[in-house]
């Protein structure tokens, strides 16, 4: 089943990888590289999932999470970061992420979130 994904990430490197690897799986995939490009493409395309960095210099993936749910409440929004450890479970609720994936992460924990 095709998705369509937005990917956010300030790293050029890892929205090209990403990208890639998800065009593969035959999903749409929209990059976004700052919180601003991030809820434009999210109010334009309504995306299904979410994949976003955490740390950014423009926004933290926690505030651009809960301004993605509100555009589009229905979205699943993973949250990739070095700091998963830290993360509590009522900070990840409170923002909306369905889940946390560890950086550097494996590219089986991204082909799980398709079911593939």
């Amino acid at each position: 089943m095709s998705h369509k994904v937005l990917l956010i990430d300030d790293e050029k490197d890892i929205l090209f990888v990403l990208s890639e690897f998800l065009e593969l799986l035959d999903q749409q995939v929209f990059q976004a590289s700052s919180g601003q490009e991030a809820r434009e493409i999210c109010a334009r395309e309504l995306p299904d999932i979410i994949i976003t960095d955490y740390e950014m210099p423009d926004v933290n993936g926690f505030d651009l999470a809960k301004q993605l749910k509100l555009i589009n409440p229905e979205v699943q929004i993973y949250l990739l970061s070095g700091y998963a450890r830290i993360l509590t479970e009522d900070k990840l609720a409170e923002s909306g992420i369905t889940r946390v994936l560890d950086k550097p992460f494996k590219i089986e924990e991204i082909q799980e979130i398709f079911g593939d």
